[in-house]
């Protein structure tokens, strides 16, 4: 059962669901009271508080003695942090591969977002027996959690390196334009279909030597390359038919021994012109194509692993998350209200930050009359390092779905 003014879109960050919970008694029941509480805070549709309302349906749960209680609360309070990490984390990661992703939930068979979750939330009574205690259903809850963030975690991992072999393979000649030919990886300047047959010149005794020539000394170069070394083949220089780099660079080729590379590459350097270290070879060329092509095949593929383990891990937590809040819920209200249970809870769906301070009092002044019972309860969140704590006259925690602040879809 629940109430609607208008839902906000689902994968954007909004304001927090409040999940709320009163004590009932004979002449109150939780429809009579969700009755009230939808008539005060929906309202009229322009003036609405809420932009959802609808009944929390939580069992009666096993929590043993008082003591036992009052631990469950801790200890619940505790590991809620620690399943909203996880949580988080993973929702950047599966934003992180794609940030236009919607993340939902997947339950019995059925894909939600999670605001129609959340609305529709059932207890799984399967997977969490209410007959069995509350600290036990706990335990296997983090378990499974922890055990889905160490999945995530291996398959990032594995992403990371596929990742890595990227950046290894690919080199600034992948980059689009001309580049810096200072630096960039020549085997990608030099493409079969990029240089003419007599190029490149290579036997048992001859190298072709690549050189990067500044735009201001291609003059100079022209004019004194020969001289460089004794054993350059006159006139052997040539600029390839490529274009400047994005700093005027040009790459010009040059025919000498073998035996005397390095001492024209220091003769060159000393001129201020760069001899690269290359070797063109036509099999080299397209073995490197070929393995990059391999290695981004492997990247899509790992991604789209990933980000399906990220969506299905996403729904579970999600899932395992809401029966803490619920637990939660369920303690703090029996702590509060005493035993035998008697409660009504809800989840109230702030229109906006702005009425959430006018929510605050219409909720006030609905559950006040039924507020004296029990241990006082405090705001979640309202230390200030003083004693002057927010008091509320009902249980409440909050619930924020996504972490990430995005675009309305």
């Amino acid at each position: 059962m629940s109430g609607s003014a208008g839902a906000a879109g689902d994968g954007v960050r909004t304001c927090p669901y409040w999940l709320v919970a009163c004590n009932t008694d004979d002449s109150h029941s939780a429809e009579q009271i969700f009755s009230s509480l939808k008539r005060a805070v929906l309202g009229s549709r322009g003036g609405a508080l809420c932009s959802e309302a609808c009944l929390l349906d939580i069992p009666h749960l096993k929590f043993g003695t008082f003591d036992d209680l009052i631990r469950s609360v801790d200890l619940l309070q505790k590991q809620d942090s620690y399943v909203e990490s996880v949580i988080r984390r993973i929702e950047r990661q599966a934003l992180e591969i794609d940030p236009e992703c919607e993340l939902k939930i997947v339950w019995q068979r059925h894909s939600l977002t999670v605001d129609q979750y959340i609305r529709r939330f059932q207890w799984d009574d399967a997977k969490y027996p209410r007959s069995r205690a509350i600290p036990e259903n706990l335990d296997i809850l983090v378990q499974a959690v922890t055990k889905t963030d160490d999945e995530v975690r291996a398959k990032v991992a594995v992403w990371h390196e596929v990742r890595q072999q990227m950046v290894s393979t690919s080199s600034a000649g992948k980059k689009t334009g001309p580049g810096n030919y200072m630096q960039r990886d020549l085997i990608d300047v030099f493409a079969p279909d990029a240089i003419r047959s007599d190029d490149f010149l290579t036997t048992e005794h001859l190298a072709t030597a690549v050189v990067v020539v500044p735009r201001s000394q291609e003059r100079d170069w022209q004019q004194t390359y020969e001289s460089l070394d004794e054993f350059v083949v006159p006139r052997s220089g040539r600029k390839f038919d490529l274009p400047d780099d994005a700093d005027g660079n040009s790459l010009w080729r040059v025919i000498l021994f073998k035996s005397h590379l390095p001492q024209f590459r220091q003769a060159a350097q000393s001129k201020k012109f760069v001899v690269r270290d290359f070797h063109y070879s036509e099999q080299a060329y397209r073995e490197t194509v070929l393995a990059r092509s391999r290695v981004e095949a492997e990247k899509t593929k790992q991604e789209t692993f990933l980000s399906r383990v990220c969506f299905a891990a996403f729904s579970d937590i999600f899932i395992a998350w809401m029966h803490l809040k619920a637990m939660r819920t369920f303690c703090e209200a029996v702590l509060r209200f005493g035993v035998p249970p008697q409660y009504a809870a809800f989840v109230l769906h702030p229109a906006s930050e702005t009425k959430e301070k006018k929510l605050r009092a219409e909720l006030e002044k609905l559950f006040s009359p039924k507020g004296g019972f029990g241990n006082r309860y405090f705001a979640d969140g309202k230390d200030d390092g003083d004693d002057d704590e927010d008091f509320f006259p009902y249980v409440w925690l909050s619930l924020q779905p996504f972490g990430v602040h995005r675009g309305a879809a």
